[in-house]
């Protein structure tokens, strides 16, 4: 039998459609269960979730006080009696064998964790140049010089994510010391790693994900992982920024060496606001027209976003308002 795991908060109306998705699959309900934990949403979910339960049975539903993802999920993994856990975010709809995908998965493979497709909607890709870059980024066939089968650890998508429990019991699921947004995921694909457990891409176990946003959203997103998350995973892990490309984007530091040093020289100064400005007038006014896309721009204001948050890590203001 299996667990999936759902963390939500405020988000009734596709809380719903992701359950739904997930009660008509292609392998029978009794060899599942739903796992669902939120923090005293006032939106309704409650009563949505008590509806669905006397529907579909196989339902449980927890309330807890701190409402962070990890603690969210750390809960939700505490409770599970079952083998394999499915973890999902609550803005996403599955595909009718995404279960079953998962499980043939971990039928015949020891010490992997599975990260299924994530896509967003097509119609949203077809008709925006954001979704349209947003949906390049998501790991996948077409991703280019990557072992899908041996992923490095900031690959890792537990947003669609299955594991054995017992694999990972040794090394630990989600750190809580990641409070804010950011950097809890890859911190834990870090350790399993560590621990000798491959990440694999699952391409069968689809889903669909329904974040409603926009391009200042994503920055502001992308500035509090580096601001939040960033930092604790620096603490927790100060060598691994030294092994990404976003080391480029950190201050000047002694220990940097002469070729980090010339490409920082080089690169901080170009992201600078007024060019963040030029590129984010560009983008919103040419979102409609496929022909004007341009993913550089995207990636500058992304990397525009990072910089600021790097840049932030030590100011005393714990707010996480930005643009």
């Amino acid at each position: 039998m299996v667990s999936i795991h759902i963390v939500t908060w405020k988000r009734r109306e596709m809380l719903i459609k992701l359950v739904r998705s997930l009660e008509h699959q292609s392998i029978d309900r009794s060899k599942y269960e739903i796992l669902i934990c939120d923090s005293s949403s006032n939106d309704g979910t409650f009563e949505a979730v008590l509806e669905m339960q006397n529907k579909y049975k196989n339902i449980k539903y927890y309330n807890i006080e701190t409402n962070t993802l990890v603690a969210k999920r750390n809960f939700l993994y505490k409770k599970t009696k079952n083998s394999i856990i499915i973890t999902l975010d609550d803005d996403l709809i599955v595909s009718g064998d995404f279960i079953g995908s998962h499980l043939q998965a971990h039928s015949d493979t020891e010490k992997t964790i599975f990260c299924g497709q994530v896509r967003f909607p097509p119609e949203w890709i077809t008709s925006s140049n954001y979704y349209r870059y947003r949906d390049s980024r998501h790991i996948g066939i077409h991703s280019v010089g990557l072992n899908l089968q041996d992923l490095p650890a900031k690959y890792i998508v537990v947003m669609n994510m299955s594991l054995k429990k017992a694999e990972v019991d040794k090394c630990g699921f989600m750190d809580e010391n990641f409070i804010k947004y950011g950097g809890e995921d890859q911190e834990f694909g870090l350790r399993v790693k560590q621990s000798g457990i491959k990440i694999s891409y699952l391409e069968k176990a689809l889903v669909y994900h329904y974040e409603s946003s926009d391009i200042q959203g994503y920055m502001r997103k992308q500035y509090c992982a580096a601001r939040f998350g960033g930092k604790k995973l620096n603490e927790i892990r100060p060598d691994n920024i030294n092994s990404t490309i976003c080391r480029y984007l950190y201050p000047l530091r002694r220990s940097d060496n002469f070729a980090l040093l010339i490409g920082k020289l080089f690169l901080l100064p170009l992201l600078n606001s007024v060019f963040k400005n030029l590129c984010l007038l560009f983008v919103k006014a040419t979102d409609r027209y496929e022909w004007l896309y341009s993913p550089t721009v995207f990636k500058f204001l992304v990397a525009y976003s990072i910089k600021c948050g790097y840049f932030d890590q030590n100011k005393e203001d714990n707010s996480d308002k930005w643009i």
